[in-house]
């Protein structure tokens, strides 16, 4: 009751089997049946197979020029800005005298060499040199206001006919 045909576990009756080769059928000729509307000798268009086409890019995309980023040169204002601290200064403290002429002295003289070495912006150095210019101002006219008040101290006990 043993199927020669399946192997059964064993190795012996695996290997003795024959194992049927596979047929080969010719495949049927193909005729060509024109259709009624063509004429006698045509054959129907084989279809091609293209590249795909990709739109171009945009306008904006290739008119892109590259950009190169410069570093601005540091800024020289250190006397500049000196002259315009002790401008200010000058002008708060005018009320002193020697202290005030001391402060716009040195905010003329940086205000000066800051304009003299071309440091950039030069709006401090002159805004130094005005506010010296203007300390100037106040301190002679603080020391004259000063004088006419001791000359007018000391004219209060003196009676002259």
């Amino acid at each position: 009751m043993t199927d020669t045909t399946t192997p059964s576990g064993s190795s012996d009756n695996f290997a003795s089997s024959p194992v049927p080769a596979p047929k080969q059928v010719d495949a049927p000729p193909v005729a060509y049946q024109p259709d009624q509307n063509q004429p006698v000798g045509y054959q129907q268009p084989q279809p091609v197979y293209q590249q795909p086409q990709y739109a171009p890019a945009p306008v904006f995309v290739q008119q892109v020029r590259p950009v190169y980023i410069v570093k601005p040169a540091p800024s020289k204002k250190g006397f500049g800005v000196t002259s315009m601290v002790l401008g200010i200064s000058a002008v708060i403290f005018a009320w002193t005298a020697v202290f005030a002429f001391v402060l716009l002295v040195c905010a003329i003289v940086f205000g000066f060499v800051s304009l003299k070495r071309r440091e950039t912006p030069r709006g401090f150095a002159i805004t130094g040199i005005v506010l010296g210019s203007f300390a100037v101002l106040l301190v002679i006219i603080i020391i004259a206001v000063l004088a006419m008040l001791a000359a007018a101290v000391g004219t209060v006990g003196v009676v002259g006919y």
